[in-house]
């Protein structure tokens, strides 16, 4: 069967077909999406850093949690792709949704900026 019989046979768009099997995409990556920056290791170490700001009374708004954030990954010097080694609203709303599963904003106490 030729790549786009197979792709129209099996719904699936024939550029993902040539990427898996031209090498270019793992056959085991699902989804799609930026790869992440940092390990889980490495996110969870930043989660309880912020957390323990948090839990001493310290509330931050959104540009101040973000700087913190970037003040912790430029003192332990990890390679990051940030602009001024400070994450961006992206990665700041990815984080929360990962690490914050409830009412985010409540939940680490962001003051109203």
């Amino acid at each position: 069967m030729t790549q786009r019989g197979a792709a129209r046979c099996y719904n699936i768009p024939k550029s993902v077909l040539s990427s898996r099997i031209s090498g270019k995409v793992s056959l085991n990556r699902i989804g799609g999406g930026r790869s992440p920056v940092f390990t889980k290791e490495m996110e969870e170490e930043i989660y309880r850093y912020v957390c323990g700001q948090l839990k001493i009374g310290h509330k931050y708004n959104k540009q101040q949690l973000l700087r913190l954030i970037g003040e912790f990954i430029n003192g332990r010097n990890w390679k990051t792709p940030f602009k001024h080694g400070i994450p961006g609203r992206d990665w700041y709303a990815a984080f929360l949704a990962r690490n914050f599963k409830s009412n985010a904003a409540e939940e680490i106490k962001l003051k109203e900026s």
